[in-house]
């Protein structure tokens, strides 16, 4: 099981600068997500995540995953 010290800290930041050391496979921990209701039929979340640092909230995930997120087994 991982933990808060496994988490990529500084990625959003790293991220946003475009640096070249930025990891392609971050890990990230979910702070909140909800679901999207413009479309019923798309199943779409929102995300707030965080870096350990930093966290953004203005994330989304492609709708072939919406039953991993419902059933919470986001990291299967």
């Amino acid at each position: 099981m991982l933990t808060v010290n496994d988490l990529t800290n500084d990625f959003f930041k790293r991220f946003l600068a475009n640096d070249d050391n930025c990891p392609e496979k971050p890990i990230l921990q979910i702070l909140d997500a909800r679901p999207i209701k413009n479309n019923p039929a798309d199943k779409r979340h929102r995300f707030r995540l965080s870096d350990g640092v930093f966290s953004y909230s203005t994330c989304t995930n492609q709708s072939q995953i919406a039953g991993r997120v419902e059933a919470d087994k986001l990291s299967e």
